[in-house]
This record gives structure tokens, C-alpha cells and sequence, in this order.
């Protein structure tokens, strides 16, 4: 309406639509070569017997077939005008302009072949689903829509077989005035009369009713849409809460683990200072060691700011102590040249180590059920960089997926990712043929300020 390009969503489900049209093109083609045969058989029923039951059993046939084959045509011309609307903005009167042209023009082509009758009630249903298009403008979805349109098409067709329309036009069509005649002749025309116009009026009533079912609906549906999305935007705010609350519980936690750590620490260099060499002076050594360590760890927990520097060899070896419960920890090699053994880095090493950890459990998932199952945890040094790698000879990452193929949920990857980059680092995955390659990479100059 505005002259705004349609979005991916408005083009998707018209290439959807357009896939419909043909279909609907084709069944009113169909429906329209199909011998009304049972009108004619209650036709001749109806004139030998004299019964009104039969003549309106075959008014009631050719309602239908006038309805099955009208529908499919009112649809496609329908549903190919509102397509094009939403595609181009600027051309949103073919939602009507289409239906209105195409539907007389279809008649008019096919009755160089089949003679089909086009009259008032053709119209009547196109101005009348013209303006349903209006009144149901709120109905979402092309099925509630099409349900409508078919009720009051349904009520209009029982107009052609009204013998007081004939002279405005209605029901011209061979099989309506064959009917109407043979009323007349059977003198039931007021029968017929009657008829059409009771069924004509509580279609009609029906078919706004059906509007008004819908539309109501349509409202009440989205109504329930949009309370169920609040509900679910204020779940996962009541989840963030939670979630929020929980790590400052732990975090206090954490932090009241502080106060002891400080008294240890305060009277394990009493003993130090006191005690005189020995086996009690090297006790107190190793309590004051174990208490600063256990300090340092709490500060990286509750910050991931917090930094040690530390020699290569003493990340890998504590990285390795965490995953030295489990079985497969045999599986696991290391390569650690001596010289960048020594060398120091400066890393929170709680959550540096623990994301080492998520690379050697992928590693292990990977592995299993791989015939010689092989792990290697290698610290090499590159170009100014400092490699911790993992690697693996399971099936690896597929990189179109974005997965890991063993119902991995890539979850640990993104806390791995956010560890390296946390570190001015960042994550390397690689693949080649047998061995898949995660490696968390840090700049050696980064380290050396942070060092500073």
C-alpha cells in the first residue's frame, strides 16, 4: 500500500498461493466438462410421475454442479489477486481488479466451448465476495475464507432456478430454463418458487453468520496469540530472574568462603614465622599455599577478569587433574614441548582450564565407538601465538550443519568461544581427513600487557 517492497515472508507463502491456482484452474475446467447426468434423470422421473419432490431434487443437483464448478474458478482469481497485491504494494487494487475482470472473462472463454450459462447470480457472487473480501479483511488464513465464499456462492445459485428471475435475467442457462419450464408445465412453479427463495434466504443468513464466526474467530485467535507470547516474554524474564538470582546466591557463596581462607591464611604465616625449620615449618608452608591458591581461585570465580601467570606445563597439568576421574582419560595424549612448558601465560586459569575441559569431553563424545579412538592435547607455539589444541579421528563438525553430528548442542563451544575471547584470544576449529582440530589460540603480545 505504501510502495514498500514485500518481505521474505509475504514472498514465500505467494509462491506457496500461486502453487494453488493452477490446481483451482484446472477443477473448474474439470467440473465443467462433467455431464450433469443425474438432473436429467430426475428431470425425466419428475415429468413422467408428476412428483414436485423430483423436480426439486433436480433443481437441488444443479445447484451443486453450478457451485462445485464455480468455486474452484472464484478461488484461483481470488487468490491470484490478493498474491499479486502483496507482492508489488503499488498495484493492491488487483485483489480486486483481478477477480472482477477474470472471472466474466473465463465464462465468456469457455462459453465458446461448453456453453456455460454467466448470469445475475455470477455477478451477485462476485460483487458479494468482493465485498466479504471487505467484511473479512480481520479472517486470517485463505481456508476460514474459502469455507465463507462457498456458503453464500452456494445460497446465489439458487437463484438461477427461481421462474420469477428469468425476466431480470437469472438463470439463462439451458439446464435452469429446462427446469423452470418443466415446473411450469407440471404447474409447480409456485413450488419451485418458494423453494429457491427459503433456501436462498437461510443460505444467505448462513453464510453471514459464517462471516461473523470467523471473523470473531480470527479476533479471538489473535487475541490468544498475543497473550500467549506476553506469557512467554514474561517467563523468560521471570527465568532471568531466577537465573539472575542464582549466581548472585553463588556468588555470595563464593565470597563468604573469603573470610575463613583469610583467617587460614593469617595464622598459617603465624606458623611460619614462628615454627623453626623443619617438618611443622614445611606443614605451615604447604597450608599457606594451598590457602593462596585456594584465594586465587575464588577471585577467578567470582571475576573472569581475574588473572595468574602461570608456566604452560601447570595449566595442562590441572586441566588434566580435572578430567582424571574419568575413564577416558587414558585416551587422552599430550604434547607439551619443554621449552613452552616453562613458558608463562597469564589466564584465569578456573575458566581457561574448564573450557580445555568442554574441548576433551567433545573430544571424547566424538570418539566414541571409533575404532582406535585417539585424543591429543598439544601446546604449540605459532607466529606470535600460543596454541592449546585438541584433537580427535572422530567424524568431526559439519561446517554447512553448524553441528557436531553426535547430538552435541554446541552450548560448551560458545562458553569455550567466550573464554578465548575473554583471554584476547579466540577459537579455531579445523578439519581434515581423520582428525578434527579445536584449538583455543592466544596472542603472546596480549599476554605480555596484560603481564605489564
Amino acid at each position: 500500500m505504501n510502495g514498500q517492497p514485500p518481505n521474505g515472508e509475504a514472498l514465500q507463502r505467494g509462491q506457496v498461493f500461486l502453487l494453488w491456482c493452477p490446481m483451482f484452474f484446472a477443477l473448474w475446467i474439470a467440473f465443467s466438462w462433467i455431464p450433469p447426468t443425474p438432473v436429467f434423470h430426475f428431470m425425466d422421473v419428475a415429468a413422467q410421475s408428476g412428483d414436485s419432490g423430483y423436480l426439486l431434487a433436480a433443481a437441488s443437483v444443479l445447484v451443486l454442479f453450478n457451485t462445485a464448478r464455480a468455486i474452484p474458478l472464484y478461488l484461483a482469481w481470488f487468490l491470484l489477486g490478493d498474491t499479486l497485491s502483496e507482492w508489488h504494494r503499488r498495484t493492491a487494487h488487483l485483489s480486486w481488479a483481478l477477480p472482477l475482470a477474470g472471472i466474466p472473462l473465463s465464462y465468456l472463454v469457455m462459453s465458446r466451448m461448453v456453453a456455460p450459462h454467466f448470469g445475475i447470480p455470477a455477478v451477485l457472487s462476485v460483487a458479494s465476495v468482493l465485498a466479504l473480501l471487505v467484511l473479512t479483511r480481520q479472517v486470517k488464513g485463505w481456508g476460514n475464507k474459502s469455507l465463507a465464499l462457498g456458503v453464500l456462492v452456494f445460497s446465489f445459485q439458487w437463484l438461477d432456478i427461481i421462474p420469477s428471475l428469468t425476466a431480470v435475467g437469472a438463470g439463462r442457462g439451458e439446464l435452469s430454463l429446462a427446469i423452470k419450464n418443466l415446473a411450469l408445465l407440471m404447474d409447480r412453479a409456485n413450488v419451485l418458487e418458494t423453494t429457491g427463495w427459503i433456501v436462498f434466504f437461510s443460505l444467505f443468513a448462513g453464510a453471514m453468520v459464517t462471516n461473523e464466526l470467523l471473523v470473531s474467530y480470527s479476533l479471538r485467535l489473535r487475541q490468544l496469540h498475543l497473550l500467549r507470547a506476553k506469557e512467554q516474554e514474561l517467563a523468560r524474564l521471570r527465568m532471568n530472574s531466577l537465573e539472575q538470582r542464582n549466581v548472585m546466591e553463588k556468588q555470595h557463596l563464593v565470597h563468604d568462603l573469603k573470610r575463613p581462607l583469610t583467617t587460614i591464611l593469617g595464622l598459617s604465616d603465624v606458623l611460619r614465622a614462628t615454627l623453626a625449620e623443619g617438618a611443622g615449618r614445611r606443614h605451615a608452608d604447604h597450608l599457606s599455599d594451598a590457602a593462596l591458591s585456594m584465594s586465587d581461585m575464588i577471585s577467578e570465580i567470582l571475576s573472569e577478569k581475574a588473572r595468574r601467570e602461570l608456566p604452560v606445563a601447570e595449566v595442562v597439568d590441572y586441566t588434566l587433574n580435572q578430567v582424571s576421574p574419568f575413564p577416558w582419560r587414558d585416551r587422552i595424549a599430550t604434547h607439551l614441548p619443554e621449552p613452552l612448558g616453562r613458558q608463562t601465560v597469564r589466564v584465569n586459569l578456573v575458566r581457561f582450564s574448564r573450557a580445555l575441559v568442554n574441548l576433551l569431553d567433545n573430544a571424547r563424545r566424538a570418539t566414541e565407538g571409533v575404532r582406535d579412538a585417539a585424543i591429543e592435547l598439544a601446546v604449540e607455539g605459532r607466529e606470535g601465538e600460543l596454541a592449546f589444541a585438541v584433537r580427535d579421528n572422530g567424524p568431526g563438525f559439519a561446517k554447512e550443519r553448524g553441528d557436531s553430528g553426535w547430538s552435541s548442542t554446541g552450548l560448551g563451544l560458545d562458553y569455550v568461544r567466550g573464554v578465548a575471547e575473554n583471554h584476547r584470544g579466540r577459537l579455531e576449529i579445523s578439519r581434515a581427513p581423520g582428525i578434527t582440530e579445536a584449538a583455543v589460540v592466544l596472542a603472546r603480545a596480549a599476554a605480555e600487557e596484560e603481564s605489564a
